[in-house]
């Protein structure tokens, strides 16, 4: 039984990457929890982890401004920024210290009233994308969903802890700490 249970999660993890491709928006979201709630399928669960998957845009987006700004009064405004919202820099200002898919986290901290103005001010530094934000809406979006199925639901939140090895470091270090909660 527990080879058949490691087999399933295996299996569940090695495609994730297919089913990732599909989620955009977040009514994908709402039909992968609808799947989940109607069917307990929690294929659906693992989907919507594959979310933090997708290409961390905003950090390139910053990354590549630092890079290309050094020493600039913007850079330095952005460096202020980044700290005070705990994504630190390394120490030549170049690239962001954070193990973060900053993409869904900065979305997530919108919605705090002290982290909401510097992160539409980084976004408005670097000039982000409008593809950008709209990723981190779903980020975002998959990151609040799951804290709160998480926080209600012992079912889905063992899964999330039992398949979170199964991804890369910066989404378990997510998942860890703004869902599972563990420092």
């Amino acid at each position: 039984m527990r080879k058949g249970i490691v087999f399933i999660i295996f299996m569940m993890c090695t495609f994730f990457v297919a089913s990732q491709n599909n989620i955009r928006t977040e009514k994908d979201l709402d039909k992968l929890w609808s799947q989940y709630f109607k069917y307990n399928d929690f294929s659906a669960i693992t989907d919507i982890i594959s979310v933090f998957e997708l290409e961390d845009q905003f950090r390139s987006e910053i990354n590549f401004f630092l890079f290309n700004n050094k020493g600039s009064d913007k850079a330095k405004r952005l460096i202020e920024l980044l700290k005070d919202v705990h994504f630190g820099v390394t120490d030549d200002n170049t690239r962001i210290l954070t193990d973060y898919n900053i993409d869904g986290v900065s979305f997530h901290l919108l919605a705090d009233e002290y982290c909401m103005p510097r992160i539409v001010e980084i976004s408005n530094i670097v000039e982000s994308k409008r593809s950008t934000f709209e990723m981190m809406k779903v980020k975002g979006a998959a990151i609040w969903s799951l804290e709160n199925n998480c926080a209600n639901h012992e079912e889905i939140y063992e899964h999330v802890e039992s398949v979170n090895g199964c991804f890369s470091k910066p989404t378990q270090y997510t998942i860890d700490r703004l869902i599972l909660h563990k420092n």
